[in-house]
């Protein structure tokens, strides 16, 4: 038993559940803008263990339009019951520390004017209840497809249950033997719909709901999909270039609707200036920078400079994190990153005279990091890069073709005149600098096209890569106007991993604030 390792996740949860100092001053912000007298009026907000979406909310909630609405919290803890001895102990200790959580973060949001908060789920009752029911509500999954296509009550739930499963079970592919799994996620899946309806009937006046973070998984994506489907308006998260978005049946997914892109950048004025300022952006991310890329460990184009790699390749695939949500972008031609990887490799195993790169995803984590150590023994004839080659050396050995799955490594590739392929969805759909399969078959067809050097990129490429990259990261896409934007916060959020500590310290500062109040002295209340 590793003891060092169960003492530092016992350090981690003692500081999730305790009040930091930070915390502690926040918890003295004197709020003169709590609401006295009510409305029936309600909205809903998603409650998340996230300094940053503390904050944005409470400057959210300063909107005029928001002025007599009486607030209520959706608290959505992500807990899952593993296999074995340990899982039902680490089950019991994941359910008591979120408990504790939700008490710290009452706290918190209770500053900022809720009332009270709802819990999507409760995992020790519902586990109860799925041990009672098993046996009547089991289902048979054969396929992964068996479980993208599922739906209920006529809300697409499929491709959450199985982004789940992948993410919090930490698997990297569906074997009939994880069919159990899928099933406990279906239970959960319904019973949150069953306590969804429950919050709205009980509250019966709520008219938005207030997403944060992601539309993945059950936790983040159902309460959305479901206040959809009710007519509640669902308005806000934060991507890379919104920090309020309006949610639609047709766009209910979190990232900036792929579909509208092209059609927004051409009601925008002054489209040269802004394409060469998205180009002067570009260069400084090919020197390091990763000033629209926050969630990433390091850069790709600072670390581990040679002159030249020692092998040569005429395709370079950049792979996925295996355990990531397969379904961000809508979903792929493939069921899900596992069968993209191995029918691609397998194929590409046939191509004599063709040499193949791969390189690891810098963010994996151990789940994925330790798949691909199984794909190594397994394709030995390919050549494997480790997370830290420099992209500047790979496209410097000029592949015929560069493959991702979705990544921003696509847009990279076609910038630096490298043939690209996605294997579906991705932000880049319409968009010809990637060529974008429409089917399994095609997208074969699209690599032998490739390696025959029959896909060409057009004469403008480096425009059009240049307009995505300002509509996708620069440009101002709010559909409502909000003081987020105004006080730029997203450039106090940490790096990856970290809770953002540093936005509850400027807070607690008055730096925020003193900067709205300045702008608000000088312009009209939003």
């Amino acid at each position: 038993m590793n003891l060092g390792y169960y003492y530092k996740k016992l350090l981690k949860i003692k500081k999730r559940i305790t009040l930091c100092e930070e915390e502690k001053k926040f918890l003295k912000f004197e709020n003169k803008t709590l609401k006295k007298n009510l409305s029936k009026k309600k909205i809903l907000v998603h409650v998340t263990e996230d300094y940053y979406c503390l904050i944005h909310t409470y400057y959210l909630l300063k909107l005029k339009k928001f002025k007599d609405y009486e607030l209520v919290g959706l608290w959505t803890p992500g807990t899952l019951r593993v296999d074995g001895f340990l899982g039902i102990f680490g089950f019991i200790l994941d359910v008591l520390t979120n408990y504790f959580i939700l008490l710290k973060w009452k706290k918190l949001y209770k500053k900022i004017g809720l009332k009270k908060i709802y819990s999507l789920n409760n995992h020790i009752l519902e586990d109860i209840q799925y041990l009672i029911f098993f046996w009547r509500s089991k289902k048979k999954f054969n396929t992964t497809n068996d479980i993208l296509k599922m739906k209920y009550n006529s809300i697409k739930i499929g491709d959450l249950i199985y982004d789940t499963y992948i993410r919090f079970h930490k698997k990297y592919y569906y074997n009939v033997k994880y069919e159990n799994n899928i099933n406990k996620l279906l239970f959960i899946t319904k019973k949150s719909i069953r306590n969804l309806k429950y919050i709205l009937d009980k509250e019966k006046f709520i008219e938005f709901y207030i997403p944060q973070l992601s539309s993945a998984y059950i936790y983040y994506g159902l309460p959305i999909r479901y206040f959809l489907s009710k007519k509640v308006h669902v308005i806000g998260c934060d991507n890379s270039s919104q920090y309020m978005k309006k949610f639609s049946l047709k766009d209910n997914l979190s990232c900036l609707n792929i579909n509208s892109i092209k059609k927004k950048f051409s009601k925008i004025s002054h489209k040269n200036d802004k394409i060469n300022y998205a180009k002067r952006m570009l260069f400084k991310k090919f020197k390091g920078s990763l000033e629209q890329m926050p969630y990433m460990h390091y850069s790709s184009y600072r670390l581990n400079i040679k002159k030249k790699l020692k092998e040569n390749f005429n395709i370079i695939i950049f792979l996925p994190n295996f355990d990531d949500a397969q379904n961000y972008y809508g979903g792929m031609v493939f069921s899900d990153f596992y069968e993209w990887i191995t029918k691609t490799l397998e194929f590409l195993k046939t191509k004599n005279n063709i040499s193949v790169a791969i390189k690891e995803h810098p963010n994996q984590t151990y789940i994925s990091s330790t798949f691909v150590e199984l794909l190594k023994k397994k394709y030995k004839e390919f050549i494997w890069l480790n997370k830290f080659t420099n992209n500047k050396l790979i496209f410097k050995n000029k592949p015929k073709l560069g493959i991702s799955v979705c990544g921003t490594v696509l847009h990279e590739l076609a910038y630096h005149k490298l043939i690209a392929l996605s294997s579906g969805n991705s932000p880049y759909k319409n968009y010809k600098f990637v060529f974008t399969p429409k089917s399994e078959g095609d997208y074969f067809k699209k690599i032998n096209l490739a390696i025959n050097e029959k896909l060409n990129l057009n004469r403008n490429f480096k425009d059009e890569i240049a307009e995505f990259y300002y509509m996708w990261y620069l440009n101002n896409n709010d559909d409502i106007n909000n003081y987020s934007r105004i006080l730029d916060l997203k450039k106090y959020k940490s790096k990856v991993n970290e809770n953002n500590i540093l936005i509850l310290s400027h807070f607690n500062k008055g730096i925020l604030n003193n900067n709205l109040d300045k702008y608000i002295r000088n312009n009209k209340i939003l």
